[in-house]
């Protein structure tokens, strides 16, 4: 369906979004002509530290905490090991609150 051009305009947008694994899936030789398809690509990196923290607050107020949950060194931790990746922001935090509940710690 891409390769069929009406007035020399395709007909069909396909837009590919995917986790960063997809990248590497793309690179592999069976994939080729999928890739030389591809006019735009965009990679979206992880967040920065300041951004992460903001991230985190933003994703705590939004469940309803009334107050600071992570101290800085927290948070700058919990940036080094995800480096800004959302997703993984979202498993270490949920991970580190089920840990303090476990261990009833505030």
């Amino acid at each position: 369906m891409t390769n069929f051009l009406i007035d020399s305009v395709s007909p069909l947008a396909l837009v590919m979004v995917g986790q960063p694994e997809l990248r590497s899936t793309l690179q592999m030789r069976l994939f080729k002509p999928i890739t030389q398809r591809m006019n735009v690509r965009y990679h979206l990196g992880g967040l920065d530290r300041e951004e992460t923290r903001k991230y985190i607050e933003h994703q705590l107020e939004t469940a309803g905490a009334k107050h600071p949950i992570f101290t800085a060194e927290a948070i700058d931790s919990i940036y080094g090991h995800t480096r800004g990746i959302p997703r993984e922001i979202n498993n270490v935090c949920t991970a580190c609150l089920l840990d303090a509940v476990v261990r009833k710690k505030s």
